[in-house]
């Protein structure tokens, strides 16, 4: 008896043996098809771009000079990883001057961020002669409606905050070269 015992025992521990050696064998397979998948989608990884300076270039600035439309750069992260954007009007409700503003986008890494964002944005023209400049500070908008334009994004982007008379027109023709306007952004 003790030896059919031992018996059934030993074919229990076969039984066990095998099934396991199965799942292994299924997840196997399924590792195998995930690291295909994997290598597959190589380039779909997206690559982000950190910047400190970003230079927007506005060409056409004859006929831009007399639209209306406003001109949205491309979104870019800060070091940090906040993701913004600019907007600039270069005809503005005053159609003697020109706008500027500053726009936080909703990011991939908001939830690792600290809130509200609180660095200067600098919005500076330059020529080969001339500097121009105007800050933007999260603290010059905390007393006004717009302080929330500072705060993590609830939404696609939050308001835009900046100068709605950056610069006069006058003022901008000097910093227009070959048709082109050339427009740094930093982000202390």
């Amino acid at each position: 008896m003790l030896v059919l015992t031992n018996q059934e025992g030993l074919q229990k521990v076969n039984n066990e043996i095998t099934k396991l050696n199965q799942i292994v064998e299924e997840n196997s397979a399924e590792f195998l098809k995930l690291k295909k998948i994997i290598k597959s989608n190589k380039n779909n990884i997206t690559q982000r771009t950190f910047k400190e300076i970003q230079i927007i270039k506005l060409d056409q600035m004859n006929l831009r000079l007399l639209s209306d439309e406003a001109y949205y750069s491309d979104p870019v992260y800060t070091p940090e990883g906040y993701r913004y954007r600019m907007k600039i009007l270069t005809r503005s409700t005053n159609e003697k001057n020109k706008a500027v503003y500053f726009q936080i986008l909703r990011g991939e890494v908001d939830d690792a961020l600290k809130w509200p964002f609180t660095k200067k944005i600098i919005c500076a023209l330059r020529n080969k002669d001339k500097y121009f400049a105007h800050t933007i500070a999260s603290d010059n908008y905390i007393q006004t409606l717009n302080s929330s334009s500072f705060e993590k994004p609830t939404e696609e982007y939050n308001v835009a905050v900046g100068f709605p008379n950056f610069i006069s027109q006058e003022e901008l023709q000097q910093f227009i070269i070959n048709n082109n306007l050339f427009i740094t952004i930093t982000i202390q």
